[in-house]
């Protein structure tokens, strides 16, 4: 298996690690730099910010050892600006986020809620939220079009660390398919236009056929 090795600590971080770093602030809660421009997309607790940088460093740090690019990504949906990061891989994109999963907990309400309730009976609230759970996950955003063709995570006998190696291949895999699939397209458009034009030459022969016949039709009657 591919393996791709995560620093213990980062002593010259990659330049997007830092700018990340810098966009998270002291906040002690839910670190999200989701939609925000130059940065790396995370969505995982403070405990695991610092964890999600250094598989972040080290993937890109590789990328960009093997040729590849690992640039911001702007683009606009619906006349909003959509911020990204992504991998760039002979001509193909692939754009990134590193989040951690939750889980589905009954809801417990706050005191806020219970005065709430209080005054007003008939007020509902959620039966359940979201719980952050401790296992990073690595993939497309969603809604991309890539959102189910690379994704990789903690699981109940590995780390996400141990499946980088595999991640990034997945992406090579993915940049070859399309590579292979663009000159199936070339090829079938060169038959075409082939076809297209020995139909053009082939018509225009025909015509200079029927010329020809006309002209001696005209010099017999003559």
């Amino acid at each position: 298996m591919p393996s791709i090795d995560v620093p213990e600590v980062l002593d010259r971080p990659h330049p997007l690690v830092r700018a990340t770093r810098t966009a998270m602030g002291r906040s002690q809660g839910t670190v999200d730099t989701r939609g925000r421009a130059e940065v790396i997309p995370l969505h995982v607790s403070r405990p695991l910010a610092d964890r999600a940088l250094r598989i972040m460093h080290a993937l890109l740090a590789e990328a960009e050892s093997r040729g590849y690019t690992a640039d911001p990504q702007t683009e606009l949906q619906r006349g909003e600006a959509v911020h990204t990061l992504a991998i760039a891989i002979r001509g193909r994109v692939f754009p990134l986020v590193l989040t951690e999963r939750t889980t589905k907990v009954p809801h417990e309400p706050t005191p806020k809620e219970v005065r709430q309730k209080e005054r007003n009976p008939w007020i509902r609230f959620p039966k359940y939220d979201e719980e952050f759970n401790g296992r990073l996950a690595l993939g497309a955003p969603a809604k991309s079009r890539y959102q189910h063709s690379y994704a990789h995570s903690d699981g109940a006998r590995w780390t996400l660390e141990s499946r980088l190696g595999l991640f990034l291949q997945d992406l090579e895999h993915l940049a070859a398919e399309g590579e292979r699939r663009d000159r199936e397209q070339e090829l079938v458009e060169a038959e075409r236009r082939r076809r297209w034009y020995a139909a053009v030459a082939q018509a225009r022969e025909q015509q200079v056929e029927q010329h020809r016949a006309t002209v001696l039709i005209e010099e017999v009657r003559t």
